[in-house]
């Protein structure tokens, strides 16, 4: 019986990804993919970007205004479908904050 709620568990993780119900690992997974150097998520705070969109711009070969229209959402691997919507708990926002 124990093998079963295992497989059960393991099911759910496949189908439901667990940043979708934790808040606190949503924002540890967005804030390593904001600061890390192969990925450039986007800046970390969206009100204040600093050199952001100039530094990713000219890695990007692009200018400024053609790197700001690269934004979630539109990413292909940036998955907002309706299937991944139906898993999250609670109001999400770029603004929530892992507790520290």
């Amino acid at each position: 019986m124990k093998i079963l709620i295992k497989i059960a568990k393991k099911i759910k993780e496949l189908v439901c990804p667990p940043a979708t119900q934790d808040v606190k690992l949503n924002t540890k997974n967005r804030d390593s993919a904001v600061q890390a150097e192969h990925i450039q998520y986007g800046p970390l705070n969206v009100d204040q970007p600093e050199n952001y969109w100039k530094d990713i711009a000219d890695a990007w070969n692009t200018s400024e205004e053609a790197a700001k229209k690269s934004l979630c959402g539109k990413c292909v691997v940036f998955d907002i479908s309706s299937r991944i919507k139906q898993f999250i708990t609670g109001e999400m926002s770029y603004t929530d904050r892992a507790p520290s």
